[in-house]
């Protein structure tokens, strides 16, 4: 009798061993490629920066400009998503890149200004600083494209807006 309890305790002992097992895969759920436990810290981690990866890609519009963008809510424009300025707008004014954006439904453009950068343009910053134009050549015609600049970012397209004014205020103000 002692010999037959002595069996099914062993037979329950590794039936209970099979089944809790040191799976630490199971509980924190994932695997990496190397078929090394990854712990519950290291996946929120990685989906941190997924996340935070996909935020990136989501504001590339913005990249550069969300405390503008910011500061301009704050003075209660509605603003609409910005999307990137096409690379030879931006260069023909001396900037590093451009935001088309609209304010309360009109579109205008925000310009970043990289003295450090490739594109920068010294003589044009100074004559927006100084005028509140930039000239640009277009197949050896020029055209004065009004443009202020404030520290490094410019504002143009913002004489066409009803609420230019404010705008402007508000932008010289940032």
């Amino acid at each position: 009798m002692r010999k037959l309890m002595l069996i099914l305790f062993t037979m329950l002992l590794a039936l209970g061993v099979a089944a809790c097992g040191n799976d630490k895969a199971a509980d924190t759920g994932k695997k990496d490629e190397k078929d090394t436990v990854v712990t519950e810290e290291e996946v929120e981690v990685e989906e941190e920066e997924e996340a935070e990866a996909e935020d990136d890609a989501a504001t590339e519009g913005e990249s550069g400009f969300e405390d503008l963008i910011a500061y301009m809510e704050l003075m209660d424009f509605e603003m609409g998503e910005p999307t990137d300025q096409e690379v030879g707008v931006a260069e023909s004014l001396g900037a590093e890149k451009g935001i088309l954006i609209t304010i309360d439904e009109i579109e205008v453009q925000f310009y970043q200004f990289n003295p450090d950068g490739p594109n920068y343009d010294k003589d044009k910053y100074t004559e927006a600083e100084t005028d509140g134009i930039i000239t640009i050549d277009i197949g050896g015609e020029e055209f004065p494209i009004p443009v202020l600049v404030n520290d490094n970012f410019g504002l143009a397209n913002h004489e066409d807006h009803y609420k230019g004014k404010e705008i402007v205020e508000a932008f010289e103000n940032f």
